[in-house]
């Protein structure tokens, strides 16, 4: 038989653990934007390397000048 002190400690929300689990959340979230942030930031270098390129390296890869320039010139956020 639980007392009126046992039932109300049973009930009463544990901030504690809601607070770990809100703090892990954001941190999960957060490791994931920076991880879209980084690949972001890696594709829009690629893409102005791409767009520095001499004709002959382009066309060493199989790209015209025009392939480049479309490439190049897309936000960092579009594959």
């Amino acid at each position: 038989m639980l007392t009126i002190d046992q039932s109300v400690s049973a009930s009463a929300p544990n901030w504690r653990g809601w607070f770990i689990m809100g703090f892990s959340l954001a941190w999960r979230d957060l490791s994931a934007l920076a991880a879209r942030i980084e690949v972001a930031w890696e594709r829009q270098s690629e893409r102005r390397r791409l767009g520095a390129l001499d004709d002959r390296a382009l066309k060493d890869m199989g790209f015209s000048r025009a392939d480049a320039w479309r490439e190049a010139s897309k936000p960092a956020w579009r594959d």
